[in-house]
């Protein structure tokens, strides 16, 4: 008998450059292949980049569009960079 282990995917969004210590979390995520990392961002991904590390290209306008639409009020950030 063959057990699975849990899928967990964790949703970031991060507008702007990436922070110095990116290489560091990529790294750390590409230690835990159990948990997949799906990053929202207007920044181009890194290469080489883990498997279980997607980026999901998102400009800060169609986030405030798609947050409004979500939550029933206008949405506008003034300055943003990790949005958790």
């Amino acid at each position: 008998m063959s057990f699975l282990l849990p899928r967990i995917t964790l949703v970031g969004v991060y507008l702007g450059r990436l922070p110095f210590y990116s290489p560091l979390f990529f790294k750390s995520a590409a230690a835990n292949p159990s948990v997949e990392f799906l990053i929202a961002t207007d920044q181009a991904p890194p290469r080489p980049l883990p498997a279980n590390i997607r980026f999901l290209p998102i400009t800060r306008r169609t986030f405030e569009i798609l947050a409004t639409e979500k939550i029933g009020r206008p949405m506008r950030l003034q300055s943003a960079r990790k949005l958790c």
